[in-house]
C-alpha cells in the first residue's frame, strides 16, 4: 500500500527540505517545493502517479539520513586484507564471532533507539555497508521562558569499506551534549561519542583502520585548472611554518593578498584544511547545485552539511579519492 501523506510526512519530519528537493532533482523527478507542506503534496503526488515508487522513496530517505550533516573520517585497511572481506562466507563467520549476521537490506534508522543499535551490515559484490543508530538528548534554551527544552533525537553512524581498493569511510552525525557515552577525566564526552564507533568499526573490518592523511590530495583539487571547487576559506602552513587562514564570500584564490603570497612561496606551502565547495559545472552532472565540504587533510576528516544526499556526498569523496591517488603514483 502506498504511504499516506501523514505517512510521508512521518518519513520525512526530520529531513532537511534543500536536500528533498536535490533528490528528486538527481532522480529526474519535479522538485520544486519551499515548504514541508509543498514537499509533502509533491511527493504524495508522484507516488500516486507511480512516478515515484515507495521503493524508491525508501531509498531516499535512506540515501539523505546517512549523508547529511556528517563528520566523515577517512580510513585505509592494508591490501592483504581484502580478499577476506570480498569473501561473502568468510566475512559472514567472521561476524558470526561478533554474534551479528549479515542483513539482506538497507533499513532507515529506528525511530527511538535508547542504545547505541546495529541497523543492518549488508554485504555487497564491492562495498560493506554497515549502519548503526543510537538515541540523544537535545537541548536548547527558550529565551522567552529561560528554560532548558529537552528533545530525544537520534543519530546515525554509517560505515563504508570498499572491499576492491581498501578505503574506508566514517560517517559520524554530530553529538549532542547528552548521550549515553561517558566521559571520563582523560576522554571529553563527544570524545568517546566518535571513540566507540571507531572500536565497533574495526571489529566489524577485523583489523585497524588507518586514518588518511589528504594534504597533498588537497593541493591537488585546489590547484586543479580549471578549477573544481570554490574555496571560501584557506588554511596552510607557510615555509617557515607560520599558520595563515583566508576567508572570501566567493574564492580566495581570487584575492590580490592571496595571489601575492602564493606567488612568492606557495609551492613550499602545507595545505592543512579547506573549505569548499563542489562545482556543479565541474562534475559532469553529477551534481546540481554546489555542496559544501570542509575538508581538515591533517587527519583525513571532512564535513558536510545539513542538507546533502548520498550522491552528492559520494562524488565529493571519490574526487577526494581521484586526487589521493593521483599524489600516490610514483
Amino acid at each position: 500500500m502506498a504511504p499516506t501523506k501523514k505517512g510521508i510526512e512521518k518519513g520525512i519530519r526530520d529531513k532537511s527540505i534543500a536536500a528533498i528537493s536535490s533528490w528528486l532533482k538527481a532522480e529526474g523527478l519535479p522538485h520544486s517545493a519551499n515548504t514541508r507542506v509543498q514537499v509533502v503534496d509533491r511527493l504524495a503526488k508522484l507516488i500516486g502517479q507511480d512516478k515515484l515508487s515507495e521503493a524508491r522513496f525508501q531509498e531516499g530517505l535512506n540515501s539523505i539520513e546517512e549523508a547529511s550533516a556528517k563528520r566523515i573520517m577517512l580510513y585505509e585497511v592494508g591490501l592483504e586484507e581484502l580478499p577476506r572481506l570480498r569473501d561473502t562466507t568468510a566475512f559472514a563467520r567472521h561476524l558470526e564471532g561478533l554474534n551479528v549476521s549479515v542483513s539482506d537490506s538497507r533499513r532507515l534508522a529506528p525511530t527511538n533507539p535508547i542504545r547505541p543499535t546495529l541497523v543492518y551490515v549488508v554485504h555487497e559484490p564491492t562495498q560493506i555497508r554497515v549502519k548503526w543508530a543510537e538515541g540523544q538528548i537535545k537541548t536548547e534554551v527558550d529565551l522567552v521562558t529561560e528554560q532548558l527544552i529537552r528533545t530525544k533525537t537520534v543519530k546515525v553512524v554509517l560505515l563504508l569499506v570498499d572491499t576492491d581498493t581498501g578505503f574506508v569511510e566514517l560517517r559520524f552525525d554530530k553529538p549532542e551534549l547528552i548521550h549515553i557515552h561517558r566521559d571520563s577525566k582523560q576522554i571529553p564526552r563527544s570524545a568517546r561519542y566518535f571513540s566507540y564507533y571507531q572500536e565497533r568499526a574495526t571489529e566489524i573490518v577485523g583489523t585497524q583502520l588507518k586514518p588518511l592523511e589528504l594534504r597533498g590530495a588537497l593541493r591537488s583539487l585546489v590547484e586543479t585548472v580549471p578549477r573544481i571547487v570554490r574555496v571560501e576559506t584557506k588554511d596552510f602552513r607557510t615555509g617557515a611554518n607560520s599558520r595563515v587562514r583566508f576567508v572570501a564570500d566567493t574564492d580566495v584564490r581570487d584575492d590580490e593578498d592571496w595571489k601575492a603570497m602564493y606567488d612568492e612561496g606557495g609551492e613550499q606551502w602545507a595545505y592543512d584544511a579547506e573549505a569548499v565547495y563542489w562545482l556543479p559545472e565541474a562534475s559532469d552532472n553529477l551534481l546540481n547545485r554546489e555542496v559544501f565540504t570542509e575538508i581538515d587533510a591533517r587527519i583525513g576528516r571532512l564535513r558536510v552539511e545539513a542538507d546533502c544526499h548520498e550522491g552528492e556526498i559520494a562524488y565529493a569523496v571519490s574526487r577526494i579519492r581521484e586526487h589521493k591517488a593521483k599524489v600516490s603514483q610514483p
